[in-house]
């Protein structure tokens, strides 16, 4: 459920929904994502969550992925933690533990005044035995395991010694520390007044919020006094004991202002609610750009390079595009195109004057996709594979290779195109170059942190949503045209237009509808090439800043829908029906760019001074 999803049509509903059923619903998605292979591949992929190596630090002795997890508020119960675990953090708090069940109150969002999430008082601990089998199927899960205990001092004791191999942390609240084989922290207020731990404990957990009558209320908005707070305790523990600052995070820059402070970590949870998943994935980014710059690579010349050959392919791609639209609005027909058929163009003119003029139009529209894939993996290679962005080069392989298996689409028809079949040999080798030269080193530059929630990111996730839907879209058009080139080549509309049927255009030549269905099944195959460059791209690359990859989008979207509409247009065929799909998805790529503009084209941090 990546922000652009959660932030602009689910919350709405979410949070219309009775508190405990929008809650369940939420993580009953994620519980079920996580719970199998496809569906944690499908966390990855749509959110392309995973923390870099850059972010790894090592908290009492455990080393942790990224400085920042989830609190236990966001999925108290532990049922969609297999999920959650893979929202790009470096543990998961769980719990409260108890020896036996334990029942409470239950966490809901407060509807009144600011906003933070109400738990009722006292908290709802499951039994040892529950909590057991849960961490077990969190084993391997890529975020540690934070377990919070509840009880008296002789049973935390029990607690510790069964949970010995089943969490790397555990939280307590009692000042005397249990038994344990593993680290053990301290929760406290963040507003208590700093002190020493006891001996034995390996550093504090200060739980954000307030208590109001019988409740524990965690709010969205960072406390004011928060990072003074957190210095004082850090000052009191000193540099080698962990700290681990629960709530209060409400955007990227309230999780650095409180690293900076001298938290070791940061849990978010009401945030995440409020603001989305991504937030996470966010923070991350935000902490990224405070590192290092990456030591510079090997001086390997261009062609050596990955992105040069992404590039080439581009280039050649956006080349051949221009050729083939030359080629459709000129003659239309190749002198082996005319060998095959047994007529020439001049003579299917004579016979019926529209037919050039339909084959005109599918070529164009394939001429116009050719250019757009063209320029996406241009964009792609020279500003993403350049400065090491993996997600960039995948998404150029994998939209690369889906439109050379499209090939083979309309080999069974008995036409081969040797034009197209040399073409495709070409491209390909440029393409398995780009997968195996090294990329250029790592540079997260070109991107500018998210401090804050500001209306640019706001616009930004409907853009990305609408950018998301035209490239679904482009994938459904490329498999249903990729379908009908394959079965049975042409449409209602297309034979009204011809004014002819499949009989009479046998009988002009019996090699026609092989030539059509070739025109259309490549033109299949581009589009769902195109679709998944856009969509990999949108989804992946999609950061504060990225003027190249707004400019990539509209330099890919305008030929394609110019050429696509202009040529329906020029030879009158101008049935509504058909030509819808092309207006819904120039408006939607249309609209998506200019809701994006402000946030990919930015030039500064929207809040700098966040950093100070």
């Amino acid at each position: 459920m990546p922000d652009w999803f959660y932030r602009t049509l689910a919350r709405p509903v979410l949070f219309a929904l009775p508190t405990a059923l929008g809650r369940g619903l939420a993580l009953g998605v994620i519980g079920g994502l996580g719970r199998s292979a496809a569906g944690r591949w499908c966390i990855d992929v749509l959110g392309h969550m995973r923390p870099s190596r850059e972010l790894a630090c090592v908290v009492a002795g455990v080393r942790l992925s990224a400085p920042v997890g989830l609190g236990r508020l966001i999925d108290a119960g532990g049922g969609a933690a297999a999920g959650l675990a893979r929202f790009g953090v470096g543990c998961i708090e769980l719990g409260p533990v108890a020896l036996t069940d334990r029942r409470g109150g239950g966490v809901e969002r407060a509807r009144v005044g600011a906003p933070a999430l109400r738990l009722t008082l006292p908290e709802t601990a499951d039994a040892l035995a529950t909590w057991l089998a849960r961490l077990t199927r969190l084993r391997g899960a890529p975020a540690v395991r934070l377990v919070r205990l509840a009880g008296s001092d002789r049973e935390l004791a029990e607690l510790t010694r069964a949970l010995t191999n089943h969490a790397e942390l555990l939280v307590v609240a009692s000042a005397k520390v249990p038994p344990a084989t593993v680290p053990v922290l301290r929760a406290l207020r963040w507003d208590a007044e700093p002190a020493e731990l006891a001996a034995g404990f390996a550093g504090a957990v200060l739980d954000v919020g307030s208590q109001h009558d019988d409740a524990w209320m965690v709010p969205v908005a960072m406390p004011a006094a928060l990072p003074a707070a957190v210095r004082a305790w850090r000052s009191a523990l000193g540099d080698a004991a962990a700290l681990i600052v629960a709530g209060g995070v409400a955007c990227p820059g309230d999780a650095v202002a409180l690293i900076d402070a001298g938290a070791s970590v940061v849990l978010v949870d009401a945030g995440l609610v409020f603001t989305g998943p991504g937030l996470t994935k966010r923070i991350g980014e935000a902490l990224l750009t405070r590192c290092p710059p990456p030591p510079p690579g090997d001086d390997l010349p261009a062609p050596r390079r990955a992105w040069f050959w992404g590039a080439t392919l581009g280039w050649a791609m956006t080349g051949g595009g221009m050729l083939a639209l030359a080629l459709a609005l000129t003659r239309v027909l190749l002198p082996y195109d005319e060998r095959y058929l047994g007529v020439t163009a001049a003579e299917l003119a004579r016979v019926q004057p529209r037919l050039l003029d339909f084959m005109a139009h599918d070529r164009v529209t394939l001429a116009g996709a050719m250019l757009a894939t063209g320029l996406l993996y241009l964009g792609l290679a020279s500003y993403g594979v350049r400065f090491g962005q993996h997600a960039a080069q995948t998404a150029l392989a994998v939209s690369a290779l889906t439109g050379f298996a499209s090939f083979f689409s309309f080999i069974g028809f008995g036409y081969f195109d040797p034009f197209h079949a040399f073409v495709g040999a070409v491209l390909m080798q440029f393409t398995l170059l780009a997968l195996a030269c090294p990329l250029g080193p790592a540079d997260e530059g070109d991107a500018l942190p998210d401090w804050e929630d500001d209306a640019p990111w706001r616009r930004g996730l409907w853009a990305q949503l609408l950018l998301v839907v035209h490239s679904a879209g482009l994938i459904a058009a490329g498999v249903i045209i990729s379908l009908i080139g394959m079965g049975a080549v042409f449409v209602a509309e297309d034979l009204a237009y011809l004014g002819l049927d499949r009989a009479q255009l046998v009988a002009i030549s019996d090699h026609l509808i092989p030539v059509v269905a070739h025109d259309r099944a490549s033109l299949g195959g581009m589009l769902l090439a195109n679709g998944l460059a856009m969509l990999l791209a949108v989804l992946w690359s999609w950061r504060r800043g990225r003027a190249w990859l707004w400019w990539t989008l509209a330099s890919a979207g305008l030929p394609a829908y110019v050429c696509a509409i202009g040529v329906h247009l020029h030879v009158g065929y101008t049935d509504l029906h058909h030509l819808l799909p092309a207006f819904l998805g120039a408006a939607l790529w249309a609209t998506g760019l200019a809701l994006g503009r402000g946030y990919l084209c930015a030039r500064a941090p929207a809040a700098a001074s966040t950093q100070e």
